[in-house]
C-alpha cells in the first residue's frame, strides 16, 4: 500500500498543551511559572518549528487560547527575543504565526501568559496535507495492569481523533474485552520476545491494508496522550519528498522524571552505539532547545517510534532477536531516515532496575549479529574480539553469571543464522533462569551476606591514581586478596570496571529499588571463564579468521 498523496491546503490540530502532569515531579516538562507569568517553553507544550520548517508543508501555526481573567500572551521563537505576536484577552483569543516569518535558527515556538489563568491551549497547522491512518502497535509479556492502565487512558483522551491499536500477547491470555473501544485488537502469540511479537502485530496491520504509519510502544511505559498528537500532526503535514520520514521517541526516566535517556541514537560502522540527548535535564529550556536540534540518528528505539508503513509492506519485519538490538538492527536494514521531535516521548524504567544475565546472552549474541549484518569486513576475529571484550566487562565487574550468559551469547552466534531463525526460545530462556541474580533489600542483604548499604562506602570515583595499573591488572582481578579493600558499593546502573578495582568484595546496588547483590573476587572463575570462551571460539571457528 503506497502512502496516501493527495494534498490539498486544510488546517488540523497539532496537539492540545498538556496542562495537568501525568507524573507530578515532572512539571517542567510542561510548564514554568516566575511571578505572575506562565512560560510554555517546555518539553511537550512548545511548538518544534525549526523541523516544521524543514520538513513540512505548513504554512501558518494557530494558538486557540482560553482563558480566565484578563491576560496577556505572547508567542516568542527561542534564540530571538522578538515577540512574533500577542494579544490581551478575558476569555478567547486566537493568535496566528505564519511560519516563514519565523526567524532562521528557531528551534522552538512557545506561548507565554502573563496576569490571568490558563484553561485550555490548542495548537492547529494549515496548509497542504495529506490523509494518514496510523495505527498503534505494542507487544507485551504479562503486563496485563500497566498495559490496560495506558491503553485506556489513550482511548479515554483520543475521543473524536480515534486511531486503531494492535496488542502483540505474548504468551499469556489478554481479554479484548477489558478496553474500553473496539478498535483494540488483541493477538495472541507464544513468547517469541519484543521482535516476535512486533513482527506478529506488523504483520496484522499489513494484511488489513489500511494503515499509512506504525507507533510502536512498550507496554511498560507511562505516556502522555500530546506526544501522539504531536507526531500524527507532524507526519500529516510532511513534504512529499519526506513521506517515508521516521520519528524517534525519547525514552525519560521514570525514577528521574525530567531525565532523557535517549532521543534516537547512532551505531557506527566500527560497532560503536551512541545515544543522543543522553542524562539532559528537560526541564531546563537550554536543554530542549540542543535537543531539538538536527543530530545524526540511524536508528529508533522500540519504547517508541513512528514509521512508515511501506518497510513491512515490501516485506521487512523485525530480525528474530528476541529482545536487545532488534530495533537497531530493523532501522539500518531498512535505512530510515529519522528524526526526534521535541515533545514525542515516554517515561521508561531505567534498564539498570532490572539486570539480569539473560539480558547480557541477548546482548552479546545478537549484538555480534547485528554487527555482522551491518559493518565492513567483519570476521571470525572481529568477533572474538569483540566477544572477548564483553566477557572481561562482565568479569572486571566481579559480575560472574553475567560472563557465562556472554558466553553463551558467542556460542550461539557462532552457530550462525539458521539456529537464530529455529532457537527454542523458551528453552533458552530455562536455561537463563539459572543464571538469574537474586536482589535483595538490606535486611537480606544483612542476613546472608553480612552487609548492607552504606553510602561511605559507595564507589563515586574511578580511581584515577591507579588507571596505569588497571587494564594489566584485569582491573584488581589478578590483585591477591590480602592487598584488596574488604568492600566496595557500586551502582548497577551508573558502575564502570575501574570502580571495581582492588575490591575483594562488590556490593551491586541499585539506589531506586533498594535492593542489591554481593560478589567475592574469584581469580578461578575469571581464568576458567576466559579458558572457556577461548575454547568455544576454536571449537566452532578452528582459530580462522
Amino acid at each position: 500500500m503506497l502512502l496516501l498523496i493527495w494534498q490539498q491546503r486544510r488546517m488540523h490540530k497539532f496537539f492540545d498543551f498538556a496542562l495537568d502532569p501525568v507524573i507530578k515531579e515532572a512539571e517542567g516538562l510542561y510548564y514554568r511559572k516566575e511571578k505572575n507569568m506562565v512560560s510554555f517553553c517546555t518539553y511537550f507544550n512548545s511548538v518544534p518549528v525549526g523541523k516544521l520548517k524543514n520538513y513540512s508543508s505548513a504554512e501558518d501555526i494557530i494558538f486557540r487560547v482560553r482563558v480566565e481573567n484578563e491576560t496577556v500572551l505572547k508567542i516568542k521563537c527561542t534564540g530571538s527575543d522578538d515577540i512574533i505576536a500577542s494579544c490581551v484577552t478575558d476569555s478567547y483569543s486566537e493568535l496566528r504565526v505564519c511560519i516563514s516569518e519565523v526567524p532562521d535558527g528557531s528551534e522552538l515556538m512557545y506561548l507565554t501568559a502573563e496576569g490571568g489563568n490558563i484553561v485550555s491551549v490548542s495548537v492547529y497547522l494549515s496548509g497542504s496535507c495529506r490523509d494518514i491512518n496510523p495505527v498503534l502497535i505494542t507487544c507485551t509479556y504479562r503486563r496485563e495492569e500497566q498495559l490496560k492502565k495506558n491503553i485506556n487512558y489513550l482511548l479515554g483522551k483520543s475521543a473524536g481523533e480515534e486511531f486503531d491499536i494492535i496488542i502483540s500477547d505474548n504468551d499469556s491470555a489478554i481479554d479484548g474485552s477489558c478496553f474500553a473501544s473496539g478498535r483494540v485488537t488483541v493477538i495472541h502469540n507464544d513468547n517469541n520476545g519484543g521482535s516476535g511479537g512486533y513482527h506478529c502485530g506488523m504483520k496484522e496491520a499489513v494484511s488489513r491494508n489500511r494503515y499509512t504509519h506504525f507507533i510502536l510502544m512498550d507496554d511498560d511505559v507511562t505516556a502522555e496522550y500530546c506526544a501522539f498528537q504531536k507526531v500524527t500532526g507532524f507526519i500529516r503535514f510532511l513534504r512529499d519528498e519526506y513521506s517515508e520520514l521516521s520519528v524517534s521517541g525519547a525514552m525519560i526516566s521514570s525514577s528521574e522524571p525530567c531525565i532523557q535517556f535517549e532521543s534516537g541514537g547512532f551505531f557506527s560502522d566500527d560497532g560503536v552505539q551512541s545515544s543522543c540527548g543522553y542524562h539532559l535535564d528537560l526541564s531546563v529550556e537550554e536543554n530542549i532547545i540542543a535537543d531539538e536540534r538536527e543530530k545524526k540518528i540511524n536508528y529508533a528505539a522500540w519504547w517508541l517510534v513512528c514509521m512508515p508503513a511501506c518497510y513491512a509492506e515490501k516485506g521487512e519485519y523485525p530480525a528474530p532477536f528476541f529482545i536487545k538490538y532488534d530495533d537497531v538492527e530493523y532501522s539500518l536494514r531498512c535505512s530510515m531516515r529519522i528524526v526526534s521531535l521535541c515533545g514525542f516521548g515516554v517515561w521508561h524504567e531505567d534498564f539498570g532496575t532490572k539486570y539480569s544475565p539473560s539480558s547480557d546472552y541477548y546482548n552479546t549474541r545478537n549484538y555480534l549479529h547485528l554487527m555482522k549484518r551491518h559493518t565492513d569486513n567483519f570476521n571470525s576475529f572481529r568477533a572474538f574480539r569483540k566477544g572477548l571484550w564483553l566477557l572481561t566487562e562482565k568479569i572486571c565487574r566481579q559480575q560472574y553469571n553475567g560472563a557465562e550468559a556472554v558466553i553463551r551469547g558467542y556460542c550461539d552466534y557462532l552457530k550462525g543464522d539458521n539456529f537464530l531463525k529455529a532457537a527454542d526460545n523458551k528453552a533458552i530462556l530455562e536455561e537463563l533462569k539459572k543464571l538469574q541474580v537474586e536482589m535483595l533489600n538490606d535486611t537480606e542483604l544483612m542476613e546472608k551476606y553480612g552487609v548492607a548499604f552504606d553510602n561511605e562506602l559507595y564507589c563515586h570515583t574511578c580511581k584515577k591514581k591507579f588507571r596505569r595499573y588497571m587494564q594489566p591488572l584485569l582491573y584488581g582481578q589478578l590483585i591477591p586478596h590480602i592487598l584488596c579493600c574488604k568492600l566496595t558499593v557500586t551502582d548497577v546502573i551508573s558502575d564502570r570496571k575501574e570502580q571495581y578495582f582492588g575490591a575483594a568484595k562488590v556490593l551491586h546496588y541499585c539506589p531506586q529499588t533498594g535492593r542489591g547483590y554481593v560478589t567475592d573476587k574469584s581469580l578461578l572463575k575469571s581464568m576458567c571463564l576466559l579458558l572457556k570462551f577461548i575454547y568455544i571460539h576454536i571449537k566452532y571457528t578452528g582459530g580462522r579468521k
